[in-house]
């Protein structure tokens, strides 16, 4: 959930029409409040022990319903027109409901895709088949660096931990296991040379780097 604030809310009538002495706090009170009733899908009710624990007064809580943005509710107050600007619980449900059939129909159409061959949970090891995805094949760990060939070959290997020498089956931790593997050698190929930069020498005294040691005892 998320509590929506207007980016022009800070000069709206309203607003301005709290005493200034009054103005930050009252507005920091209805902020604090409006999250909390946002997330506890109240649809702008605000008991008033809450209130209290939030520090909030009485002058506070009256600024706020005598300039529109709260009104008086039996136990607290509310937010005026909560649902103009506000999802309300009964359209949470329904997004959440929908979202639930949604998914239920798409695993539905997923499973009827599936090879007979192929148990439940695995899709084959091909990529772009459906429900195939890869774990991240194109980053290698970057806790393990790799430096050179043989090291490519002792970090990643093109099989999971399962199936060590290779299947003739179906997996899927064996792709994604496979991609990372190529993804490796590739970076490691691709790797550019670090350049050896030599130290600066003197020019007077070739053989010395800089600072000279020569110069200095010779104070030239």
């Amino acid at each position: 959930m998320w509590f929506k604030v207007d980016d022009r809310f800070h000069s709206s009538r309203k607003v301005m029409a709290i005493p200034r002495r009054l103005r930050l706090s009252a507005v920091g009170l209805w902020a604090v409040a409006g999250s909390w009733t946002a997330g506890e899908e109240l649809d702008g009710f605000v008991p008033a022990y809450m209130v209290d624990e939030w520090g909030g007064t009485d002058e506070l809580v009256d600024a706020l319903v005598a300039s529109g943005l709260w009104e008086e509710a039996p136990g607290g107050t509310r937010f005026a027109k909560w649902a103009e600007w506000q999802p309300t619980r009964e359209q949470l449900d329904e997004r959440r409901e929908h979202e639930r059939v949604r998914k239920a129909e798409w695993r539905a159409k997923k499973a009827s895709k599936r090879p007979e061959n192929v148990p439940t949970g695995h899709d084959g090891d091909t990529p772009g088949t459906d429900g195939f995805v890869p774990s991240n094949p194109t980053r290698p760990d970057p806790t393990r660096p790799l430096s050179t060939s043989n090291e490519v070959e002792r970090a990643l290997s093109p099989f999971c931990p399962k199936h060590p020498n290779g299947t003739d089956g179906p997996c899927r931790a064996c792709g994604s296991a496979r991609l990372a593997y190529q993804a490796a050698e590739k970076a490691e190929k691709t790797k550019p040379t670090p350049v050896v930069r030599k130290p600066r020498t003197c020019e007077v005294h070739a053989e010395y780097p800089l600072p000279c040691d020569r110069c200095a005892e010779e104070g030239t």
